[in-house]
């Protein structure tokens, strides 16, 4: 008996020795995104604290969802004038990926997409390799794909438009596949861009 002791003692010195650290932080507060942070294994609670903008702490988006900060983007997506926030974010609940934007302003307004939420009939947007903004007043189109053989046709000539607020790209790394998020000025929309 006191030699199985022994053992199953050495044992669980060896397994806690060869444990890993998480890279997953959950701050304790109640209703603000500080507990709603994925951390990389540089990142302190502290740093993401000071790192994320107040207006994003304040704001009180789902427990389900966990801000991804290695991948945040900032810019005026709603036209307003103010530099807003974006991330990508995954449902805790359902383990979906997508993205959130937040408004900057007194209302903090929140849009998630993807992540469980429904956008252009997709709800889980784990594709995503390549998350960056495309500047205010670009000119975009969405792609033309042809129904029968999924050839790209090229851009849709009759729906181009300039972005009035900046635009959210994702893409598929070394393929062909994304597309824009944009604000149409009372909302925001997606337009498939190979």
């Amino acid at each position: 008996m006191g030699r199985q002791i022994a053992i199953l003692t050495i044992l669980f010195f060896i397994s806690s020795s060869c444990s890993t650290k998480t890279e997953t932080s959950n701050f304790q507060s109640t209703g603000s995104t500080e507990n709603l942070v994925k951390v990389d294994s540089g990142k302190t609670e502290l740093n993401i604290q000071v790192d994320l903008p107040d207006f994003v702490k304040e704001t009180k988006v789902p427990d389900s969802l966990t801000i991804d900060v290695d991948n945040v983007i900032n810019g005026d997506f709603n036209a307003d004038g103010e530099d807003d926030f974006a991330s990508l974010v995954t449902n805790k609940k359902n383990n979906f990926q997508g993205v959130i934007v937040i408004h900057k302003g007194d209302k903090h307004e929140y849009f998630v997409f993807g992540a469980g939420q429904e956008i252009d009939g997709m709800e889980n947007l784990d594709w995503i390799d390549i998350f960056k903004v495309i500047p205010k007043g670009e000119i975009i189109a969405p792609t033309l794909v042809d129904s029968n053989t999924g050839d790209i046709i090229g851009d849709d000539e009759t729906k181009k438009f300039k972005l009035i607020g900046t635009g959210i790209y994702m893409h598929v790394d070394e393929s062909e596949g994304g597309g824009i998020i944009y604000w149409t000025g009372d909302k925001y929309n997606w337009y498939h861009i190979e």
